[in-house]
């Protein structure tokens, strides 16, 4: 997958040599006609761009990745690579809290802990 401005002759022969299929519209006019076959994988390839389109909105918007404005390329790669670390410790911890508080209550509730304070079993 690839943004439009990278569709130009010299890059797709470049993956043409390499065995490298690329999605998206062909350069040049549209064809009149449309086999179903290709408008069911050009329909696929589309879906899976917008999942991968839509994690790097969320990490841009949410982790701060759009704001990275380093200079050097080392600096920049480090950066990038912090920002994935947390993004990744960030669902971890998330989905190790939601157990671990489905545990704590279910345990309480086991031992009659919490009869007076509202807690209702998660299931």
């Amino acid at each position: 997958m690839a943004d439009s401005i990278f569709r130009n002759r010299e890059n797709l022969a470049w993956l043409k040599l390499r065995g490298i299929r690329i999605s998206g519209p062909k350069l040049g006019r549209k064809p009149k006609v449309v086999s179903s076959e290709v408008k069911q994988v050009e329909r696929a390839d589309n879906g899976e761009r917008n999942a991968i389109e839509g994690s790097y909105g969320v990490t841009k918007r949410k982790y701060g990745f759009g704001l990275v404005r380093t200079k050097l390329e080392d600096t920049t790669k480090s950066a990038i690579i912090l920002q994935f670390l947390v993004m990744n410790l960030d669902r971890r911890m998330r989905f190790f809290l939601s157990q671990f508080w489905i545990r704590f209550i279910d345990l309480m509730q086991a031992v009659n802990l919490v009869a007076g304070y509202g807690f209702q079993s998660v299931q």
